[in-house]
């Protein structure tokens, strides 16, 4: 080593730039190798990519390494148009990172490479998805092949993005000198039923990480085996663990008729319908109307001379949770025809009205609706009363955002207001296109960052070339609690992304309280003093 120190210093060997992102990535390894989670590196490769270029390279990849499996995605893209009004897409998701398992890859792309504390998260959970595919053989075609629905993939995400949570979160603490005995579970889900962080689309990561944890903690990752050998049949069993092990999915058969061909099919679950409701209505909403599912189909038809009928089936456990879904339909589908029987609402569009009245009476008349469980009913009824007691949805109270799940108030800058995003609440500031900037909040475990390291890792990321770049901080008190006010970017090369990062970090016992918001660079010079002024006028409750 000396003798490679010394001949590089005389120039006689060729100087070699160190890919800081790659050290990175082989310090992270080094240490998750420690929990257990012991990942080849052999043709791993990361890099670092705008979040402007991550969900267009993405997907065109994803779906040609997936095309031969044959997968109906045209036929699904059209029906979630026509039947639930919306097309989930890799745009809405808030990018952080993803694994690539077409290259063996790992991308890390927005908040990922924005957020001082973030970027060594990110990376561990990707490697864990690394690992998961050398380990446990997922995200091979052969896995992606095996999934079927929508139901059935959501549900197997869950548990893979639990558990790459639970690593990411496990390699944060030991760094800590912590473990998972250190931190509070109900921290995630009150971030969860407080609405405020994660898209709609990316529920699967605190529900997952919830479900996951009580083997990880009993057995490490080999705890998880038996979860992975049998899965749980719903993702309503994940959602809640009143159901678990109890309320079995109802298989919903379409009844046969000549005249209507089915051509393709899907189980859109509990949590593909609470994200549905979520990105229109926020999650309160979405949580009340979704819970009560019992089994659901989504079928496409085609008649004798190619007429397509989209049709969508529901049933829940009590003709409550039926209305519900019913009204809650008639506000953000613009479907054809939206009818109930009974415990059952079924969703129709088709542009020729003769065939569509002839496919509800051919098919949805002769639809035998199956039994409903008292049990079942029974604890639908326990989980929305326990939910409506909370106050789960922000106010604005005498000019302040108030989060009282989280106890938690915000000053509400001048000419923001509150608004759903992407499925999550935010305060944001608009101008004719859109927004221009966002502010939300959510907790996390302090255990994970010790606060007398930050003022050294914020100088050593000033200005950083690479990617996340602190651009300025200051150490302050906020109700007697130690906390950072960060200025932060992306710079991708040589060039600044199109928009700037303030973030408040406030320890907070054993919870870190971050307050985040961003503004288009050209939205600086008009919001950025009303935004800063709000972080500083943070109050937390110790109600």
């Amino acid at each position: 080593m000396l003798l490679v120190l010394l001949l590089g210093a005389c120039g006689d060997a060729p100087q070699r730039r160190v890919d800081p992102l790659r050290l990175r990535l082989e310090t992270v390894v080094d240490e998750m190798r420690l929990l257990g989670c012991d990942v080849a590196l052999d043709g791993l490769t990361i890099e670092l990519r705008p979040p402007h270029l991550a969900p267009e390279s993405g997907p065109a990849d994803y779906a040609g390494w997936l095309a031969p499996l044959g997968s109906p995605t045209s036929v699904w893209r059209k029906f979630r148009r026509k039947i639930m009004n919306f097309l989930p897409s890799y745009e809405t998701r808030e990018w952080s990172g993803y694994f690539a398992p077409w290259r063996n890859g790992i991308v890390i792309s927005g908040r990922g490479s924005s957020d001082p504390l973030l970027t060594d998260w990110v990376i561990a959970h990707e490697v864990t998805h690394a690992w998961q595919m050398q380990k446990r053989k997922l995200f091979t075609q052969e896995w992606y092949r095996r999934w079927g629905t929508t139901e059935r993939w959501n549900v197997e995400t869950c548990v893979s993005e639990g558990e790459a949570e639970a690593v990411a979160l496990m390699h944060a603490l030991a760094r800590a000198g912590k473990t998972l005995e250190d931190v509070r579970p109900d921290i995630f889900l009150a971030n969860v039923a407080q609405g405020v962080t994660g898209s709609a689309w990316e529920l699967e990561y605190p529900i997952g990480l919830d479900y996951v944890l009580p083997y990880v903690k009993k057995g490490g990752l080999a705890g998880l085996d038996a979860v992975y050998r049998d899965l749980p049949p719903s993702t309503e069993q994940i959602l809640h663990g009143m159901k678990r092990g109890k309320d079995k999915p109802v298989e919903v058969t379409w009844p046969e008729a000549k005249a209507f061909v089915r051509v393709a099919s899907d189980t859109v679950g509990e949590l593909g319908i609470h994200a549905w409701i979520a990105a229109f209505r926020g999650r309160n909403d979405a949580f009340l109307t979704a819970t009560g599912w019992d089994g659901d189909s989504a079928a496409v038809f085609r008649t004798n001379d190619g007429t397509r009928v989209y049709a969508w089936i529901t049933v829940w456990d009590r003709v409550k949770d039926a209305e519900q879904f019913e009204t809650m339909a008639q506000h953000i589908t613009a479907c054809d025809v939206i009818t109930r029987h009974g415990h059952m609402v079924c969703l129709v569009a088709c542009e020729d009205a003769k065939v569509r009245r002839r496919f509800l009476s051919a098919v949805w008349d002769q639809y035998e609706a199956p039994e409903t469980d008292a049990e079942d009913a029974r604890s639908t009824a326990a989980i929305e009363d326990a939910w409506q007691k909370l106050d789960r949805t922000p106010h604005f109270v005498g000019g302040r955002w108030q989060l009282r799940l989280l106890k938690l108030e915000i000053p509400q800058p001048a000419g923001w207001s509150q608004a759903v995003h992407h499925g999550r609440y935010v305060l944001g500031v608009e101008d004719a296109e859109g927004f221009v900037g966002l502010l939300t909040a959510w907790r996390q475990p302090a255990a994970i960052v010790r606060a007398d390291s930050l003022p050294a890792r914020f100088e050593r990321l000033r200005n950083n070339y690479d990617q996340d770049a602190v651009t300025g901080w200051e150490q302050l008190q906020i109700d007697g609690r130690e906390a950072y006010l960060v200025e932060h970017a992306v710079r991708y090369g040589t060039q600044w992304l199109s928009y700037r990062f303030h973030s408040l970090y406030v320890f907070d016992g054993d919870t870190l309280v971050v307050c985040r918001g961003w503004l288009l660079n050209e939205a600086e010079a008009a919001h950025k003093a009303e935004l800063v002024k709000a972080l500083r006028g943070v109050r937390i409750s110790a109600k």
